[in-house]
């Protein structure tokens, strides 16, 4: 792809399908210049008089991008953990936080990974994400600029082998000493990732596992193969496809599976809250569990509740809807609260009652 003469174009070009694109706005330049004084303040620039090797990584992966050097003012923070940050401000440049940990222990392909992942962001115009505020779809949005941004990573180093390191060292803190780095191995962690569905529906990055496997798909597609060694690959559209399919399986898969019963368990249990109530459960109560969630379920309730007291039951019964409201909100954070909302609503209307959900809530 020698015509490409653009980094901006070189990044549109590999960008992830389903990270979608927004335009550049102008920022204000009194912000890059606060966040540059900031971190000259916090650490120390990147510069060929004092980190001498660092200041090459940076001149390289620029270079490998096609990006000018000064369009990046990059900073050494003292941090213990492997991270770093990338603030973009519109085409005019971007300011680059890279933690002292990253360097101490990564190669030097290492380091020119993580360094073009932060550009990337740059350069594909992400902006940051409040997790204070943030909806499950600006989430997902955020996953999949990573997924972009590593792309970008891997251009900056040409190295697959680099950039495979470069996530098992960020996901386990390690040095060589302690490291044998085993991709097959490493992409084997993906099947116990499905225990923590749920909990990756929440993440703004998706896991180590994820990214690596989507990367090595990657590196086998038409545009990787001209940019870096003038030959054909795979069409990006089918591998950004496949990629999409990983994303849902470890991301959305507990959802679709775990939210209709889990809304069924809370009406259940929130109906046999309300009617033991007083103490009793009814035969008109019973049979209208059975009618409603069978025959099996209502026998099941029965053999729990026998020759329990009725504040036993009661406890039980609240204990159950609450605990049901709990793994809504962790399946969906956003859609689970709106099936809660509306299973109470079912469950008060039918029961002629009202106040349920603060009651189950505490």
């Amino acid at each position: 792809m020698s015509s490409i003469n653009s980094p901006f174009k070189l990044a549109s070009i590999v960008r992830y399908k389903y990270d979608q694109a927004e335009s550049f706005t102008l920022t204000d330049l009194e912000d890059y210049k606060f966040y540059e004084s900031f971190y000259a303040n916090s650490g120390l620039r990147v510069s060929k008089e004092l980190t001498p090797d660092l200041n090459s990584h940076l001149k390289k992966a620029c270079s490998r991008l096609q990006l000018s050097t000064t369009k990046v003012k990059a900073f050494v923070i003292p941090r213990p953990d492997a991270n770093a940050t990338c603030i973009g401000f519109e085409k005019r440049g971007c300011v680059v936080a890279l933690h002292s940990e990253l360097f101490n222990m990564m190669s030097p392909g290492e380091i020119q990974f993580v360094i073009g992942h932060e550009i990337g962001h740059f350069l594909l115009n992400h902006n940051f994400l409040n997790k204070e505020d943030a909806s499950e779809q600006e989430f997902e949005k955020s996953r999949a600029a990573e997924i972009s941004c590593d792309r970008i990573g891997l251009i900056a180093c040409r190295d697959i082998n680099a950039a495979m390191k470069a996530m098992i060292r960020m996901k386990s803190g390690l040095s060589d000493q302690f490291l044998r780095f085993d991709t097959n191995a490493f992409l084997k962690d993906m099947e116990t990732e499905k225990a923590f569905q749920a909990v990756l529906q929440k993440a703004t990055h998706p896991s180590a596992t994820i990214r690596a496997k989507s990367l090595l798909r990657f590196s086998l597609s038409d545009p990787y193969q001209k940019i870096v060694h003038n030959s054909d690959g795979k069409k990006l559209e089918l591998i950004d496809n496949r990629i999409k399919k990983d994303l849902n399986v470890y991301l959305k898969r507990k959802v679709k599976k775990d939210m209709p019963s889990e809304i069924k368990n809370l009406e259940f249990w929130g109906l046999v809250y309300v009617f033991v109530k007083d103490g009793v459960l009814s035969k008109k109560e019973q049979a209208f569990l059975k009618k409603t969630y069978g025959n099996s379920r209502i026998k099941d309730l029965i053999k729990e509740i026998k020759n329990k007291s009725s504040k036993t039951v009661i406890q039980i019964a609240k204990r159950r809807a609450a605990k049901s409201c709990k793994n809504l909100k962790i399946i969906a954070p956003v859609s689970g609260w709106f099936s809660i909302r509306r299973s109470i609503k079912k469950i008060e209307k039918i029961a002629h009652y009202e106040g349920l959900l603060d009651e189950i809530s505490t």
